[in-house]
């Protein structure tokens, strides 16, 4: 399967690292200053679940030649019609496209929300909401469950995003807010634990899914 990953940013440089390291063939499709970077450097990956460093096989944005299996757009959100236009020539009719639009006019990673005034003390009420649901449930999140999940959500060089959020940022029609953050209000509710962030999301969530339905 030939894979093309428009952006070598964070998220795209992370993902088409991981799928290089898998074994796959995999281009990126970069503007000419980002090309030269890469075809001079290499490309290079930090992070908690292992670093990728190496060379990496690169088009150029603007001139991008023949059809590939899988195309990842890995663009700022202020970028995607540009980049839908980049990307057409190398969408077959059995092509499929996956968007990991990153930027906070689409949906934030996790280091973007931190890096934001309110954004560590948002993610921190957030979790101890979470905690004392999962407490009054007779679960409590202790100890090294308890770490890896301040070392995931309050890490402010994380590009991670909730798969949900990924979701909407693709456009999906239905999303699962019923069964993760819905079902964190209705326990809450049960107990008298009072989750205003929790209660926030999830307005949030139901709004979006309604519009897209809609549609």
């Amino acid at each position: 399967m030939k894979i093309l990953v428009l952006g070598a940013g964070a998220i795209g440089g992370y993902y088409g690292a991981r799928l290089l390291q898998a074994g796959a063939d995999v281009s990126f499709a970069v503007r000419a200053q980002r090309r030269d970077a890469l075809d001079r450097e290499g490309l290079a990956v930090h992070s908690a679940l292992g670093n990728f460093n190496g060379p990496v096989r690169t088009v150029d944005a603007k001139a991008i030649g023949g059809t590939w299996d899988a195309v990842l757009l890995a663009c700022k959100g202020y970028d995607l019609a540009q980049a839908i236009d980049d990307v057409a020539p190398a969408i077959g009719p059995d092509s499929v496209l996956l968007p990991f639009l990153n930027g906070v006019g689409v949906r934030a990673t996790v280091g973007q929300i931190l890096a934001t005034a309110p954004g560590r003390t948002l993610v921190e009420r957030a979790i101890a909401e979470c905690e004392a649901v999962a407490a009054a449930e007779a679960h409590p999140v202790r100890g090294e469950g308890a770490a890896r999940t301040r070392a995931l959500l309050l890490d402010p060089a994380s590009g991670w995003m909730a798969s949900m959020m990924r979701d909407i940022a693709g456009g999906a029609r239905h999303i699962e807010h019923e069964q993760i953050v819905g079902d964190m209000t209705r326990l809450a509710r049960r107990h008298g634990i009072d989750t205003p962030l929790l209660d926030a999301a999830y307005c949030h969530l139901q709004a979006y899914e309604r519009i897209m339905q809609s549609r």
